[in-house]
Formats: structure tokens, C-alpha cells, sequence
């Protein structure tokens, strides 16, 4: 990288990179970088690295851990610059004097390094420590991505083609003929199977009834569709039967003429598709009878419409002319209604790019705060900004439902939640704050929970090692129960041995893993001093593990069927990968009970005391009781969302419009009355602002930029193959896109919704008035294939909108191989079964249905894993580095170092 590079092409060979290619290749190098530095955290000593204001030595406190040799530190210029750009220039932050950076947060750093806390691939889920690194990764790497200032570069975004297709999920009726032809599938029936006592060669037929669609299928009865025909304007309708089968084989049929047809809908819950996707399925092959009436293909349509007619009765007749007519109007209904939802989502998407246009030119900051000023109300805001919050508001919803729904780790995070919840002294803090100064008060608070009377431990540090302690007592009976079922103690002991082994030993049976392709339990064991017999064993057991997989066995995705239906050899391995977890979690929990009582307990009060002064300024401009009463609402209000059956992003996103107000008003009181209390932070984020806008410098040149060609062109065996991974990112993020517009149109429908799949054979895609769920992944699949996208079924949350995914450019064998992640884990312990020291509400929380978690399918297009960019990081570190710690070395600490005194 140099100051005022462009990207002129290097090499004739390489091709002249798209503005899409620009923008990923460009984006994806950054973020898989800043993760690489993000994982370089895990080492002692890294922050040492960093310069100024932290010490040039480890500051590992655990005594028998700091006579340990440690490795050398890596080097970060990324976050090394973004620390002195951003954190220390946070206003609070950089007031902090040198031994709050030395004493506090250094030593923490390194106790949590020295400890070797357990990985993902030993744990089979992503963890929380993992689970911020892609996030921090994600959005700063996206920061840091826009501060290098590609030229010509433009983001992945759904075609108006597309999103009109999306419009068309949920049809208008079909108000004309097309080619002389109007066509409806008027119902579902159930045909019982009945075979004729007769000669073998006659083949079965088929007997006729009208059953209700919602009766379910047994093995004796088939689906058949009755499609209704009207040949020609005048002409009477044609009634006929079709399953399922003949749709296929005139499918079939269709696409061995090479003739552009639509895809076939797939089935849906119920085994086979909604008569609604089939109906839409008709309706757009007859553009070939307009086209061409005397085709092939219009004849082979007209046969399978209107072949073998049903000769009903004429009061039948009447009565099926008028259910598809009723059925018709209801297909105007949602398609306006869902149509209507798309001009909603439209509106608040133009308003945030209105609102990210109007920051990056410059005045867009000022105006903003103006507003926030002069309105006391959000509802009172211009239309653009108002459609701009609505759009963070979802964002920040979807956010919230990942966080306590649909994340891996969504069950203790919640259940945290409710016990703070549950025992903070709203009452008592709400008093306090009318008649006390709040940063006193604060402080009161801080030394009565985290005091250390006589030496002892801390309120706090009593209540969390309690906590602790019970989920260690409740792991070791599991760990205890799954020894027994797997009977091999050598095996056991092998397991544990690996997780209580050193970082470096550790690392080597990771590397073996991802080298070998295997799971990491067969690189813990196969080799390791296991007798042939046991070897034999464990490799066949993981054979019929990863047979029992792809078979799809919902028995070892399962978190709490045992006895899988691929037999015991699959099932024990799935225990074994059990008691790997539960041995990692266990070990993760000592170490984690540790590192809070040497050395974050004391990070966390003193990064509070840094912000007494501010807490006391807040406290003069706004009314600290009440806003501490809104909070509680929104908290108790999000609990209950979260203990409801409807745990859809949908209820989260009500959630939000129900509160934002009282956000705002906390907001506008601080601003509007804190004589100048928010400049510091308007001061800040205009820094980021101008970085975002202006790019990096380092001083009045021309801002720093990546020459992609010469990237490119240090590995031009492998060009081709980065563009084409750079190509399915750009793809696989386009379809994300089109997957939370789907599902941000179902958030934002007006009416409650009820259970759509109740009818219609479990219809994922009800075209009644849109008073059902909505079922994304349903919509979604059938409009990627529809766009020949290979789906296939996910390991992941089928609620999680690809949040999970954020790791594409993390470690692909955690995120995106089934045998690293279908093995989400048992309920997090809540103790002993001593039910009443915990608060009611957690009690209750293990009542209600699991939302869908980490393991379980849903259909989507695979992640780019960028296995060949990859390659290219080495080549990217060294256009970078040398500009970024040059520009890193110009924003130097302003603090003073205080000098013992003799």
C-alpha cells in the first residue's frame, strides 16, 4: 500500500476488476485480516504491540502462569491504528490515566490469554468470545474497508428484477386471459390408494374423494391438485386431477426441450408443495401459449391442463367456480398488502441512505443533532429522518433477536439477562436518583456490590461464583453420565486430556484437523496411544456419524434425543463429541470464575469510575428516574417477548417501535440540556465520518488505497479462482440481502399473525389475506432456485438470517462444516435443581419451546469459505503495513506517564 496508489492493472494477464469485484475483493481482504488480528488477542503479550499507553512487557498477574515462556507477538497494524484512531480519541476513554491501561486493562488481557480458554471446534459451537470477533470484525472491518477508499466500487443489492419477483411471491390474480387460457388450482385433495383384487398386471387406480387439505397424509393416500381451465373466453371450464408426480414428469418433460421454463416449486412442510406456488407455477407457462400457440410445448400444456377432464356435476361446478373466484379476491388482498409492506421497507431503506449520504457530505451530523434538539418527539421528525430510525430500529430489533433467540449462545445470554434483571433495585435506584446525586449514588452502589470487605470476595463475585459453581456441579454430572454411556475410560481420559493440554499441543491437533478434514475428536484419538481395536472403534463410529448427517438423522442434530435412528455407532459418537463439549465448557467455566475474580471484576469498576463525571453531567440535563423506569418497561417488555411463543424477528421489531420513543427522549434531553455535554461525542463521530469519507492520511497527501491488481497479480495462479470466490461472496451477500427483505416485509405486516401452515397441506406461502406467518425460508427457497441458485439445507439456526454466517471470512470448518456445528449443546445449566434461587421468570424461561438454534437446517446457498484469498493475506499485510504504521506512529497518546518518586 502506498499514499495516492491507484489501481491501475499489474500484469497484463489480470483482468480489468467489475466495481463489484472492486468493493468484496477490497472488503473481504480487510475483514479477513482484522479477524486474523482479532484472533491474535488470544496471545500474551499482544497488546505490547500496540505502543504507548501500554507497557513494552506481558503483564500476566497469575503468578505460576507469568514463569511461563511465552511466544512472540504478532504484529496488528489494523487495529493497532484503529485503537489510536478511535479508542483512544473516545471521549471518557481518553481522559484514562496510564496505569488504568497497565494496571487494568493490560493484565486482563493477558490473564485472559494465559488461560487457553477453550476454541469452537472443541466446544462444536461458535462461542461468545468468537461470536464478538466476528461481529467487531464485521462491522469495524466494514469501517476500516471504507477508510481505504476503493475507487469505482459498488455494493451487491437485490435487481429491481428481482425485487419484483419478490413482489410477485404473494400474485396478484390472474385478471385476463393469457393465450386464450385462465387457469387456477382450485384445491387439495387426499385419494386414498386402493388396489384392484385382480390380475397383477393391472395397475392401481386411483378412487376419488373430497377430503379437508388439513387431514394428514397417511402411506395409503397421495395429494392431487384440482386445477381448474378455462380453454377460451365463453368456453366452459375444464376440471382435472394432478399429484405431485405428474407436476414432476411434465416438468421433466418441459425442461428436455431446452425450452426457459420456471422452476418447479419444491415441496414444502407437508411433503409436497402449496397449491398457491404450483397455481403461480401454471400461470407463468402460459406466456407460451401467447407466444406460440401451435409449439410443442403449448401442446404439451394444453394435454396436461386440460387432458382426462373430470365430468362433475353442474351444482359442483358452480360450487368450485365460486371458491376460486372468493379465492381470487383474496389473492388481490395479499398481494397489496404484501406489496404495501415492500413500499414500507423501500421507504425506510431511502430514508437511512438519505441519512448515511447526508454524514459522508459533511453536514449531515449537524443537521441531525439540530433535529434531535428542536424535537422532543420522534413521531415529530421530517419524514426522511423518521424513515431512517424506523430503518436503524429494525436493524437494531433483528440484533436483539439474534442476541437472545437465534445465537448459538441466546439461551445464557437471556438467562444472565433475567437474573440481573431480576435483582437490581429498580425501586430503590429510582428513589435514590430524585434525591441524590446520581454519581455519588453510583459509586454507593459500586462499593456496596463490588466492595471487598476484609479482603473477601465481592456481592457480586458471591453471586457469580455461586452461579458458577452450580453449572460446574451440573456438568459434572452430565460429563459423568456421557463416561458411562460411552464405557471407555482410555477414550474419556484421551478427550479430557486434550482440553486441559497447552495452547501449542492443542493447536497442533486443530492444524491436524484442519489439514486431514476430519472432526477434531478422530485427531484427538487416532494416533494418540488408543489400541487398534479401540481406533477401529472410534473411526467406525465416525463413519456412521457422518452417514447418520448427510442421511439427515434428526436424531444427532438433536440436543436431547440419545438414541439415534442411524444406530449406536452414530450415537456414540455424537456422545463422544457431547463429552469433548461438556469437558471444554467445564474447564472454560473454572478458568472464566478465575479470570473474574483476578482481574475483570476490577476492569469492569474501574471502566464505570472512568465515567462518574459524565454519569453526573447526564443526571443535571435529564431525568435520571424516570429513565431508568423506562428502562425497566422495555426490559420486562422484552423478556415477556422472549418467554412468548411468537419469537419471530416480527415481535422484536414491535418491540422496538414500542420503546424508541423513550431512547429518543433520553437522547434529546441530554442534548438539548447539557450545555455542550455532547460535543465531545459529535467531535468523535465526525472524526469517524471523515475517516469513512476521507480515507486514511497521514498528514495533507492523498489517502491511502490497495492496488488490487498488484494483489492479484503477486499470485496469478490463483487470480482466477479469488475472483471467482470474490464473485459468490459478492452473490452470497446479494441473497442475504434479499432474504431480510422477505423477512422485513413479514416484520413489518400490520395485522397479528396466525400459523399459515395450519392449511392447505401446510402451505409455507398462504396467498390469503396475509393474517399467517410467513414463512422466509419457504419464500426464499423457492425464488433462489427459481434463479437456479444451488440450495441446500444449512447447518444453522433457521432464524438467524444468516447472522451465523457472519463467519464466512472467519474459519469456514467452524462455521460451515456440519460435524463442527450441528452439536449445539444441552440447556445451560440452571443449577441443582434448587429451583427457588433463581428468579421466577428463569424458571419459567425453561418451560416454553426452544426458539430454533445453531444445528438446526435451513435453506440457503452456501458461504463462501475463500480458501484461495485467503492466500492473498500475506501479499495484502505487506501493501499495508508499512502506510498503516506509519500513519498509526503519527497519532501518538497524549497522556502522562507518572514517574515514582525516590
Amino acid at each position: 500500500m502506498s499514499e495516492g496508489q491507484n489501481n491501475d492493472a499489474v500484469g497484463a494477464a489480470q483482468p480489468e476488476l467489475t466495481p463489484l469485484q472492486t468493493q468484496y475483493l477490497a472488503k473481504i481482504m480487510a475483514q479477513l485480516a482484522m479477524s486474523r488480528e482479532w484472533a491474535a488477542l488470544s496471545q500474551v503479550g499482544e497488546l505490547t504491540t500496540y505502543g504507548l499507553p501500554f507497557n513494552a512487557e506481558p503483564m500476566v498477574p497469575d503468578k505460576k502462569l507469568k514463569k511461563r515462556t511465552w511466544a512472540d507477538p504478532s504484529q496488528p497494524p489494523i487495529l493497532r491504528y484503529m485503537f489510536r484512531h478511535f479508542l483512544l480519541a473516545f471521549p471518557g476513554i481518553k481522559d484514562a490515566p496510564h496505569k488504568y491501561w497497565t494496571k487494568i486493562v493490560q493484565p486482563t488481557f493477558d490473564d485472559m490469554a494465559s488461560r487457553n480458554l477453550p476454541g469452537s471446534k472443541e466446544r462444536s459451537e461458535v462461542t461468545k468470545r468468537r461470536t464478538i470477533a466476528i461481529a467487531l470484525t464485521n462491522y469495524i472491518g466494514t469501517i476500516f474497508f471504507k477508510g481505504l477508499h476503493p475507487y469505482k466500487s459498488t455494493p451487491a443489492r437485490p435487481s429491481p428484477e428481482l425485487l419484483q419477483r419478490i413482489d410477485d411471491m404473494f400474485p396478484p390474480p390472474q385478471t385476463e386471459s393469457v393465450g386464450g387460457f385462465w387457469v387456477a388450482i382450485v384445491k387439495i385433495d387426499l385419494v386414498k390408494l386402493k388396489t384392484k383384487p385382480k390380475p397383477k398386471e393391472e395397475k392401481e387406480e386411483l378412487e376419488v374423494g373430497d377430503v379437508a387439505s388439513e387431514t394428514p397424509i397417511k402411506a395409503s393416500q397421495t395429494e392431487q391438485y384440482l386445477i381448474c381451465t378455462r380453454p377460451g373466453d365463453g368456453e366452459e371450464e375444464v376440471f382435472v386431477y394432478r399429484d405431485y408426480s405428474t407436476f414432476k414428469k411434465f416438468d421433466k418433460d418441459l425442461g428436455s426441450t431446452g425450452v426457459q421454463k420456471p422452476a418447479l416449486p419444491g415441496p414444502g412442510p407437508s411433503g409436497f408443495p402449496s397449491k398457491e406456488n404450483l397455481q403461480l407455477y401454471l400461470r407463468a407457462l402460459l406466456a407460451y401459449l401467447a407466444h406460440d400457440p401451435e409449439s410443442p410445448t403449448s401442446f404439451k400444456l394444453k394435454s396436461f391442463l386440460l387432458g382426462f377432464a373430470l365430468p362433475f356435476p353442474p351444482e359442483k361446478r358452480r360450487s368450485l367456480l365460486e371458491r376460486a373466484r372468493n379465492e381470487e379476491s383474496q389473492l388481490t388482498d395479499s398481494h397489496n398488502t404484501w406489496v404495501a409492506a415492500g413500499r414500507k421497507v423501500n421507504e425506510m431503506r431511502e430514508g437511512w441512505r438519505f441519512f448515511v449520504d447526508s454524514l459522508l457530505a459533511g453536514d449531515g451530523l449537524d443537521a441531525s443533532f439540530e433535529l434531535l434538539k428542536n424535537h422532543s418527539s420522534i413521531y415529530d421528525l421530517p419524514i426522511k429522518y423518521r424513515a431512517a430510525e424506523q430503518w436503524a430500529s429494525c436493524y437494531v430489533a433483528y440484533a436483539l433477536h439474534y442476541l437472545f433467540v437465534a445465537a448459538p449462545n441466546a439461551n445464557e445470554a437471556f438467562y444472565l439477562l433475567q437474573i440481573l434483571h431480576h435483582f437490581f433495585p429498580y425501586g430503590i435506584a429510582k428513589q435514590l436518583l430524585k434525591i441524590a446525586n446520581p454519581a455519588h449514588m453510583i459509586k454507593a452502589f459500586m462499593a456496596l456490590i463490588f466492595g471487598e470487605p476484609l479482603g473477601g470476595k465481592s456481592v457480586f463475585s458471591r453471586v457469580f461464583s455461586s452461579i458458577e459453581n452450580k453449572n460446574l456441579k451440573a456438568h459434572k454430572k452430565q460429563i459423568d453420565k456421557y463416561r458411562k454411556m460411552i464405557a471407555d475410560n482410555t477414550v474419556c481420559d484421551k478427550l479430557r486430556a486434550f482440553v486441559n493440554a497447552s495452547r501449542e499441543e492443542q493447536e497442533k491437533v486443530r492444524e491436524k484437523s484442519r489439514t486431514d478434514e476430519v472432526d477434531i475428536v478422530i485427531s484427538i484419538l487416532v494416533r494418540s496411544g488408543l489400541s487398534e481395536a479401540q481406533e477401529e472403534d472410534v473411526l467406525e463410529c465416525y463413519h456412521a456419524f457422518q452417514d447418520g448427517v448427510a442421511a439427515g438423522d434428526p436424531t444427532l442434530l438433536s440436543e436431547t434425543a440419545e438414541n439415534g435412528s442411524s444406530g449406536l455407532q452414530a450415537t456414540k459418537f455424537k456422545w463422544m463429541k457431547r463429552l469433548l463439549r461438556l469437558e471444554s465448557v467445564n474447564r472454560g467455566n473454572r478458568e472464566a470464575l478465575r479470570i473474574w475474580e483476578g482481574t475483570f471484576e476490577t476492569f469492569f469498576k474501574e471502566t464505570v469510575t472512568l465515567y462518574y463525571p459524565l454519569i453526573s453531567a447526564v443526571s443535571k440535563a435529564s431525568n435520571l428516574s424516570a429513565r431508568l423506569g423506562d428502562l425497566q418497561k422495555f426490559l420486562d417488555d422484552m423478556i415477556v417477548v422472549v418467554l412468548g411463543k411468537d419469537r419471530s424477528p416480527r415481535q422484536f421489531v414491535q418491540l422496538a417501535r414500542r420503546h424508541e420513543q423513550s431512547l429518543y427522549y433520553l437522547l434529546h434531553e441530554v442534548h438539548a440540556n447539557g450545555k455542550g455535554l455532547t460535543i465531545p461525542f459529535i467531535d468523535w463521530l465526525r472524526k469517524g465520518l471523515d475517516f469513512m469519507s476521507g480515507g486514511i492520511r497521514t498528514g495533507q497527501e492523498k489517502p491511502i488505497s490497495v492496488n488490487l491488481e498488484a494483489l492479484l497479480a503477486t499470485n496469478p495462479s490463483i487470480a482466477s479462482k479469488v475472483l471467482s470466490e470474490i464473485d459468490e461472496t459478492a452473490n452470497y451477500i446479494m441473497w442475504n440481502k434479499a432474504r431480510y427483505e422477505i423477512s422485513l416485509r413479514a416484520a413489518v405486516l400490520g395485522d397479528p399473525l396466525e400459523s399459515a401452515s395450519a392449511t392447505n397441506g401446510g402451505s409455507a406461502t398462504k396467498h390469503a389475506p396475509l393474517v399467517g406467518h410467513i414463512d422466509v425460508d419457504g419464500l426464499l427457497k423457492s425464488l433462489m432456485q427459481s434463479e437456479g441458485q444451488d440450495v441446500s439445507a444449512r447447518m444453522t439456526s433457521a432464524s438467524s438470517f444468516g447472522m451465523v454466517d457472519w463467519g464466512y471470512f472467519y474459519d469456514p470448518q467452524v462455521v460451515d462444516t456440519p460435524t463442527e456445528t450441528i452439536m449445539q449443546g444441552d440447556e445451560p445449566p440452571r443449577g441443582d435443581g434448587d429451583e427457588e434461587s433463581i428468579a421466577p421468570s428463569t424458571i419459567n424461561s425453561s418451560k416454553v419451546n426452544r426458539a430454533p438454534r445453531h444445528g438446526e437446517t435451513s435453506a440457503f446457498i452456501k458461504p463462501p469459505l475463500l480458501m484461495e484469498t485467503r492466500k492473498l493475506l500475506d501479499a495484502y499485510y505487506a501493501q499495508i503495513t508499512p502506510a498503516l504504521n506509519a500513519a498509526a506512529d503519527a497519532e501518538q497518546w497524549t497522556g502522562k506517564i507518572k514517574t515514582s518518586k525516590k
